[in-house]
């Protein structure tokens, strides 16, 4: 009976959810900073792009790939000069490169901005609750979350008023987790200013893309002023 048991809870247990396991990692490898994208690319596979700054300006990078064995993770690249393989476990991954142990953990950093009361006299275009100030296309009904966010309508939504000169818009907004799909597939949208220009919604974690094609671009010309540094190349 006990045997069984054990064996329900390991079958029960599996593979760590996509979400929990792609993220921003932080971590050291011979007391300098390492520093990782893991990226979820479907399947239960993955890409963990590796960076670590050794001084001067130079900067090692490492591209390994990652694959799913029950609740296992492994992590390997293929060629380099530096050997590096590592495992994943609760928020963890843990390995060697070139002989040296590392471990780097996931982190998220948030904005300062997140959850923004709105200021005196500001204009609430959208709060989940009210949408006196917003008209959507098509006959979808909204469909707000009991975090006080809504699902965006097939078509879009606009303003009812018109906006001229400067502005400040805040906008939170998160894009699903679509671990198999590639560049613009991955949760694209786009925020559209008074002038045209669109604000690039995408899921771009870890992503090479075109200049402001990366999530917080001016859309194909322009990548953001504050944005989490990070190149692949």
């Amino acid at each position: 009976m006990t045997t069984l048991c054990t064996l329900a809870l390991l079958a029960a247990l599996g593979a760590p959810p996509e979400a929990e396991v792609q993220g921003l990692y932080e971590g050291s490898l011979k007391d300098a900073k390492l520093e990782a994208r893991v990226v979820a690319m479907g399947k239960e596979t993955y890409k963990v792009y590796v960076r670590q700054a050794l001084g001067d300006g130079k900067v090692a990078k490492a591209e390994l790939d990652g694959k799913t064995d029950g609740e296992t993770i492994t992590f390997r690249n293929k060629g380099g000069d530096v050997e590096w393989t590592a495992t994943y476990a609760s928020g963890a991954v843990k390995g060697t490169a070139g002989g040296a142990a590392f471990e780097i953990r996931r982190v998220q950093r948030k904005p300062p901005s997140l959850g923004k009361a709105p200021p005196a006299g500001a204009i609430v275009l959208l709060d989940g609750k009210n949408f006196d100030e917003v008209t959507k296309k098509g006959d979808e009904d909204w469909k707000p979350a009991d975090d006080g966010s809504i699902q965006v309508p097939k078509g879009g939504m606009n303003s009812k008023r018109q906006f001229d000169g400067s502005y400040d818009l805040h906008v939170e907004f998160l894009c699903p987790l679509m671990p198999g799909a590639r560049g613009q597939g991955r949760g694209n949208s786009g925020c559209y200013q008074a002038n045209g220009d669109e604000v690039q919604v995408l899921d771009s974690f870890g992503m090479d893309t075109y200049k402001g094609g990366g999530c917080g671009g001016l859309y194909n010309y322009k990548d953001p002023d504050v944005f989490d540094v990070f190149t692949l190349a």
